[in-house]
């Protein structure tokens, strides 16, 4: 018997998935940071250039492999 492995991944995937969306409907996360209780209100460090940046890295990076 042969495996699908791309069907297998599929699927642990879309359950993955759909477990985070759950878990972030009922529990309600607002895309705060609060992993120490004294700096909720930090904001992300991510804006428009450093996204981008990151991006164009890894494209790059993984691209530039032949």
């Amino acid at each position: 018997m042969q495996v699908n492995w791309s069907l297998l991944a599929e699927t642990i995937l879309r359950n993955y998935t759909r477990q985070v969306y759950l878990a972030t409907k009922n529990a309600g996360w607002d895309g705060r940071l609060d992993d120490d209780e004294q700096r909720v209100d930090v904001t992300s460090q991510w804006d428009m250039a450093s996204s981008l940046l990151f991006a164009v890295t890894v494209i790059t990076t993984i691209g530039g492999r032949s």
